[in-house]
């Protein structure tokens, strides 16, 4: 009824509530982000050839506006929320032929509909898991999606669908292949959950290691910026993991409410000494 001038809220739909007449929205990337962690230390998955091609077979875009009616933010890196230190701008690097050219180049050839490579006399097929918590409606919706858009290109993939308990024994004990899992970012940027030591992917690299000890006692923005656009250099390379997509947070405010509003993660009241009420 208008008695309040702004309200922060992470509902996608809170149109439906207040309507929009004497409304207006502002949306940022919230801080909850869905990811597929991929188990490096398989024997396929080891190869980062592989992760690649996958990473260009998924369909970001297509997954936002099926499974979420673009109410959600195609995520590209884990602190792509707002932090100074990712600047780039978040998006899908779908491309089937990339999927193709990428496997082609490491060896790979498609047979009757198959991916296959043979070394020291032994043939390999590209025959995968993915994992999901399939009382996770979203998430199997999503996953899905993904089984179809990899299998599109000869990807052959096995979607578990298990219980919550079974799901999490499969994250504890990292034995899967594929895992659709997910993440509530800090509001400080940290990449050990992902890339650090035990990491969720069993992704092993030594200069990344040594670039997240180095970070630890770097309080210079500009040196600190140098050291993780590196670790974003390899990571966008070696695709250890491959963000999916995060909330989409709003400010909904009254017309009535003027000045230069910039919310984020960190605050929705950036500027607001000169904010005021016509």
């Amino acid at each position: 009824i208008g008695n309040i001038d702004m309200i922060c809220t992470s509902i996608t739909n809170v149109e439906d509530y207040i309507g929009t007449i004497g409304f207006a929205t502002k949306e940022y990337k919230g801080r909850e982000l869905d990811f597929i962690s991929i188990n490096c230390t398989d024997t396929l998955l080891e190869n980062k050839e592989v992760r690649q091609a996958i990473n260009y077979a998924i369909d970001k875009n297509k997954i936002n506006s099926s499974v979420f009616c673009n109410n959600y933010y195609i995520s590209s890196f884990p602190i792509d929320y707002g932090s100074y230190l990712y600047d780039k701008e978040s998006k899908s690097n779908y491309d089937q032929d990339k999927a193709k050219k990428v496997l082609e180049d490491a060896g790979w050839e498609y047979r009757y509909g198959y991916w296959r490579k043979t070394e020291n006399y032994r043939t390999q097929y590209l025959n995968l898991n993915l994992v999901v918590d399939n009382s996770n409606k979203n998430r199997v919706k999503v996953a899905e999606l993904i089984e179809e858009q990899l299998e599109n290109i000869g990807i052959n993939i096995s979607l578990y669908k298990v219980s919550n308990s079974s799901y999490k024994n499969y994250l504890k004990n990292k034995n899967y292949d594929m895992i659709i899992t997910g993440v509530n970012n800090g509001y400080s940027p940290d990449l050990t959950y992902f890339m650090g030591e035990d990491n969720i992917s069993n992704y092993e690299n030594e200069e990344v290691q040594s670039l997240l000890s180095e970070i630890k006692n770097i309080s210079d923005t500009n040196t600190l910026k140098e050291k993780y656009s590196r670790i974003i250099e390899i990571y966008e390379d070696e695709i250890p993991f491959i963000c999916l997509y995060r909330n989409k947070n709003k400010v909904v405010h009254g017309i009535r409410l003027t000045g230069e509003m910039k919310p984020n993660n960190y605050t929705a009241y950036y500027n607001f000494e000169n904010w005021y009420r016509q």
